[in-house]
């Protein structure tokens, strides 16, 4: 264990003050190992360490997910946010974090947006704490989608081309596709036409144009959000378009979204082979 908590603290000391790597290097180490174990093992050894205590309360998250009985083990990772905000006060991923929580735990708006101001204040365009956000508004939404169209119209109006939360109108628009799917009853057989609607074509023409750039997109989730151009571009019949957001991706996996269609390694391998067809001799 003492090993594993070495080379977990040197995995965030190489990403100081890079909060876009940093909150993403605690997602995925929280998602492949919530050890409560591991994760109370690197407190004790680091009470000091911002890091260690970000991490608990993210594994606490994970935990929480699956199984909202947890409430002792949320309360207790509130705490460790607030300690870990105190200990490093520019950093947004404790904030992130508590709004996870409070976004499972359905705590009221007001508290919710406080956090996410609170998370967007250090980071103004963090991934995570927009689409946090989005998940919320998302839940609490009525049937014509006024927040939530409200909330992704003013962050993309605002947020730079190249800003980590870029796939922020990508991920409402695949996440509305799949409820149209499951009201229609209808699944792909008229994905190809609703992202055929004006609005939709013309983000997936500026997003094919501009993600495939070498080096454009820049940020840690930049493999997850081309992960899930391709899919949109796979259920638009845009196979062409697919094929070039393949070549930048390579053979990098994300379960989302690609668990919506089966297992998400047969899924990509399926559709990669098909698209690549199309822009390779």
């Amino acid at each position: 264990m003492d090993n594993q908590v070495d080379a977990a603290t040197r995995l965030f000391d190489s990403a100081a003050g890079d909060w876009d790597r940093i909150g993403h290097r605690m997602s995925v180490l929280a998602e492949e190992f919530a050890d409560p174990s591991f994760a109370r093992s690197w407190v004790m050894r680091h009470p000091r360490s911002a890091d260690a205590r970000i991490f608990r309360a993210r594994v606490a998250y994970v935990r929480l997910r699956s199984d909202r009985s947890l409430t002792d083990e949320a309360a207790a990772a509130m705490h460790d946010c607030a300690q870990a905000a105190a200990l490093r006060t520019g950093d947004p991923t404790p904030w992130v974090v508590r709004l996870g929580l409070c976004r499972l735990l359905r705590r009221p708006a007001g508290e919710v947006i406080s956090l996410w101001q609170e998370a967007v204040a250090r980071d103004p365009w963090n991934r995570e704490a927009d689409l946090q956000m989005l998940s919320y508004l998302t839940t609490v939404d009525d049937s014509s989608h006024w927040r939530v169209d409200d909330f992704v119209d003013r962050r993309c109006f605002e947020m730079p081309a190249d800003a980590p939360g870029i796939g922020l109108e990508l991920a409402t628009t695949l996440g509305r596709s799949g409820q149209s799917a499951d009201t229609s009853g209808l699944g792909g057989l008229l994905a190809d036409r609703w992202w055929q609607s004006p609005r939709r074509a013309r983000f997936l023409d500026r997003a094919v144009e501009q993600w495939t750039r070498p080096g454009f997109l820049h940020h840690a989730g930049a493999l997850a959000d081309l992960n899930g151009l391709a899919f949109a571009l796979v259920q638009a019949n845009r196979l062409r378009d697919a094929g070039l957001v393949f070549l930048r991706i390579g053979p990098v996996v994300t379960s989302w979204p690609w668990a919506a269609e089966g297992e998400p390694v047969r899924q990509f391998a399926t559709h990669q082979k098909q698209a690549l067809r199309f822009v390779t001799p």
